[in-house]
């Protein structure tokens, strides 16, 4: 038996015969021209914080690693940034010049931007493929002080047709008062009601909901939507049983084969794509008994040991909540075929075996290569079963690809692995004081440390802003850069074993059954022998043909990531941040379908406006009810034009065309008359037009500036800091800051109090990635 266990470094020098290093070379050449040909690269994008309001600025920081490169590089020189909606349009969209495979930027939000959520999306000039877009959840709040904070009482349950289902939540006022009054709800099937009804509150705010769900056999989650009157104060889908599920099973390393042991993992998603947790047994096809209980580990993903029986077949049946009475067929065990498992990664060996089934003797090749690079490798004649320890030596930190070959390089069954760091990478961060008043200079200090505590030197991303406006479903830095990025399927649980500084082998390698690297298989090898690379333009049109809908399929996915709340303390300590935003009355719903049925028609302006609110006519001037009655009457109402004042002369609605009007808003309230005058108006009549904006740009709002067609970011502390902007919520951020040995820097006073989160994305010069965050209270 041969068994060369022969190692390959930097220079993939193999020990060995002539014919041995030929086959060697050959699979390198392979991976190189994989690599010419689909290159691959892994972006996330960190924005300042997940929270904004209209007219924010955004501020991100960009980091791409791309597969043949163990520290942070691109292959291309410039990164598209995009914000879209949830109809697929374009908000916001930039270029940016890459340089070592970082960049930072910003971009205005629309100052009349709806509130919702939105996404953030980037990709190179060397993005090829749609899933190796970068997207992540924007939230846009209105701030308003008169908003309902609505919080679910107990963990969300699974609706059951044909059953009632009772919801607990607790619904307060922005201050924390007990919210008193009634809510109606509207349980609906995507755009179809299913249910709808009131409720009230009872005296501590705590609203119960007996939902009837009809006996339907509803197929995806449904919407729970709380109104306060027009107001929707809260929205979030809800699992079903009847959901139809779709589940995929692998076997460990290659074939179900029968009668070899292996480790089977299941993923299992609803339509949407959402991972979804399950209950079941393992039967036999046509028999009742169950042989195993199964279940997910985490939310989408389980994995079972089995040995299965020639000529059996076997379903998993789902016994409890969603997809409940579904059954789900394995792959048809394999008489004969290899598999490839790993038993267990200590420090210095990876233990694994190849397993035959129905095979006589084979020689074949076990190879190991990650990034386009053939890290390590060896010829064996496999009988039965070889267990093999191969050393970690020369292996870089990361997901790194095992896969058994043939000798005509078929692959016979192939394992994703993850490598630890040896040398870990390490953040000291300190703030000067941990508590501090508000508008009081503090300091921040941050090193970075390796083995034996040495000091090392590299570039850090520092972000200080209050905790409420960071989502906890936000991507994180190592887990996407170093797992999740890479993968065809995310790992639940990752971007939080990263950020609390568990990502380790032995968590994520079991995880990693039956997934891969993102067109990395080695058939995806083999077939880009005979692809050519496509030019950077014809992939960039194809990305954009095909990302609106990509983003709603982004959208969909992540329907259950809840926006960032605030805090009855938060809003009680900064009340400067937020404004009254009188909802519209039910009534006035009907009146703009009314007007706008009006507008379409070609109706002349003032009948629209007559819809609305009656008025009567002094000469020129437009009366509302009671203006001519009053001792300080002066004018007629006011017309604002897209933000513009355009005086009180009923005859200048002439001038404009009802088709080109979007909206039309009427007012008598002193409050909305003054924010134009302070005169005496006796109305306010707003028209915004489809090509108009509601605010007025000035000559001091900046102008955008480029450089060979790539947007030059500004500087946030000359930006922000200069503007005297009593409501800035960040009280810093800085992009790729220098470490070298130390980076200092003296924190502005924030204006704003409340708990802090102190956010360091650090990557040090031999590329290893680490967080780290710290609190601060300001007061």
């Amino acid at each position: 038996m041969k068994n060369l266990l022969t190692f390959l470094f930097c220079l993939c020098l193999f020990a060995g015969s002539a014919q041995d290093n030929k086959v060697f070379d050959k699979i390198q050449k392979m991976l190189d021209k994989h690599s010419a040909n689909q290159p691959s690269e892994n972006i996330f994008v960190q924005t300042d914080r997940d929270l904004y309001k209209g007219g924010d600025i955004v501020w991100f920081s960009a980091f791409v690693r791309n597969l043949g490169l163990s520290a942070l590089g691109s292959v291309s020189d410039n990164l598209v940034v995009s914000l879209f909606d949830e109809d697929g349009e374009v908000i916001n969209e930039d270029k940016y010049k890459l340089v070592g495979g970082i960049c930072r930027g910003d971009f205005d939000l629309p100052a009349d931007i709806a509130p919702g959520r939105y996404v953030l999306v980037a990709y190179s000039g060397a993005t090829t493929q749609p899933d190796d877009v970068f997207m992540k959840l924007i939230f846009v709040d209105d701030f308003n002080s008169g908003a309902l904070l609505v919080n679910a009482e107990e963990e969300p349950q699974t609706l059951a047709p044909g059953k009632q289902s009772s919801l607990l939540f607790r619904v307060t006022e922005m201050d924390g008062k007990p919210f008193g009054g009634k809510l109606s709800y509207e349980l609906m099937d995507g755009d179809n009601l299913v249910v709808d009804g009131k409720a009230k509150t009872n005296d501590n705010g705590i609203l119960k909901l007996e939902i009837d769900v009809p006996d339907k056999p509803f197929e995806l989650p449904l919407d729970l939507i709380l109104r306060d009157g027009r107001t929707v104060v809260y929205s979030s889908p809800f699992h079903v049983e009847s959901e139809k599920l779709s589940v995929r099973f692998s076997a460990e390393g290659g074939k179900f084969l029968a009668g070899a042991n292996q480790k089977i993992a299941f993923t299992v998603t609803n339509r949407l794509g959402q991972p979804v947790a399950v209950k079941g047994v393992l039967v036999e096809k046509g028999e009742s008994s169950s042989i195993m209980q199964l279940k997910t580990l985490t939310p989408g993903y389980g994995v079972f040991p089995f040995s299965a029986e020639q000529g059996k077949l076997y379903q998993f049946l789902v016994t409890d909540g969603i997809g409940q009475g579904q059954l789900f067929d394995l792959p048809k065990v394999e008489s004969t075929g290899a598999a490839l498992a790993v038993t267990r990664l200590d420090e210095e060996f990876i233990n694994c075996s190849v397993q035959l089934a129905g095979m006589p003797a084979t020689d074949m090749i076990l190879a190991a290569y990650a990034g386009g690079r053939l890290i390590w490798g060896t010829e064996l004649s496999v009988e039965g079963e070889q267990k093999l320890k191969i050393s970690k030596e020369g292996f870089p930190s990361g997901l790194c690809e095992l896969v058994v070959l043939d000798q005509s390089l078929v692959e016979l069954g192939s394992r994703l692995i993850f490598i630890g760091n040896d040398s870990e990478l390490q953040v000291e961060a300190d703030v000067a004081l941990s508590s501090i008043e508000r508008n009081t200079p503090n300091s921040l200090k941050v090193k970075l440390k390796g083995e034996a505590e040495k000091v090392l030197s590299g570039i850090i991303n520092v972000s200080v802003v209050p905790e409420v406006l960071i989502s906890d479903a936000a991507p994180s830095f190592v887990g996407c850069l170093n797992v999740n990025g890479w993968l065809e399927t995310t790992l639940a649980g990752v971007d939080k074993l990263a950020d609390a500084d568990r990502l380790n082998e032995m968590s994520v390698n079991y995880m990693l059954i039956g997934n891969e690297i993102k067109h990395n298989r080695w058939s995806d090898v083999q077939a880009s022998q005979k692809l050519a690379k496509q030019a950077e333009g014809v992939t960039r049109a194809h990305l954009e043909k095909v990302l609106p809908v990509e983003v709603k399929n982004y959208f969909s996915l992540h329907a259950l990531d809840l926006k960032p709340s605030f805090s009855p303390e938060f809003y009680k300590i900064n009340p400067g941040l937020f404004q009254k935003i009188r909802p519209q009355r039910t009534a006035e719903m009907a009146k703009d379908d009314a007007y706008k049925k009006q507008l379409a028609s070609g109706g002349s302006l003032l009948d629209v406006i007559k819809m609305i609110k009656p008025y009567t006519l002094d000469g020129d001037k437009i009366i509302f009810p009671g203006g001519n009655n009053s001792l300080m009457f002066q004018d007629g109402a006011l017309i604002v034009l897209d933000g513009q004042k355009m005086g009180t002369s009923a005859s200048f609605l002439s001038s404009i065309s009802p088709y080109d009007v979007e909206s039309i808003s009427v007012s008598t309230k002193p409050i909305d008359i003054q924010q134009y005058t302070g005169l005496n108006s006796v109305g306010l009549i707003e028209i915004t037009t489809k090509k108009g904006e509601r605010v007025v740009v000035t000559d001091d709002t900046p102008a955008k500036q480029y450089e060979n067609g790539n947007r030059i970011p500004r500087e946030f502390a000359e930006t922000m800091l200069n503007s005297g902007d009593q409501n800035r919520c960040v009280q810093w951020w800085e992009a790729f800051a220098a470490v070298d040995p130390v980076y200092e820097r003296e924190l502005p006073g924030s204006p704003v109090a409340g708990q802090f989160k102190v956010q360091v994305l650090a990557t040090d010069d031999a590329g290893k990635m680490v967080s780290k965050t710290i609190s601060l209270i300001i007061k």
